[in-house]
């Protein structure tokens, strides 16, 4: 994902969350750990953690963690939670978010 789309991303979710958005120099090195995630796994991820009650203390970790573990993983132990459209039977792999 590109810079901005991460810089959206996190505007998005603390604004969701009603918080104050981090200084210029996190959001930076948050986008370090986040840079190779794909951007269409995006919408997904807010979707997923606008669903949680509160904003990840580690909204990094929890952003790259999503993207690893595909949703498939997620969606097999939470089915009430199962991401975007995919709300069959069939769960997503890790190569489409």
């Amino acid at each position: 994902m590109m810079k901005h789309e991460f810089g959206e991303l996190v505007n998005d979710l603390f604004s969701y969350f009603q918080k104050k958005v981090p200084p210029e120099r996190t959001m930076g090195m948050w986008y370090e750990k986040c840079q190779s995630i794909p951007t269409e796994c995006i919408p997904d991820i807010t979707r997923y953690l606008t669903d949680m009650d509160e904003l990840p203390k580690n909204l990094p970790g929890a952003i790259h963690g999503l993207s690893r573990t595909g949703f498939g993983e997620i969606q097999t132990s939470r089915p009430r939670r199962t991401i975007g459209p995919a709300r069959t039977k069939t769960a997503r792999t890790a190569s489409s978010c």
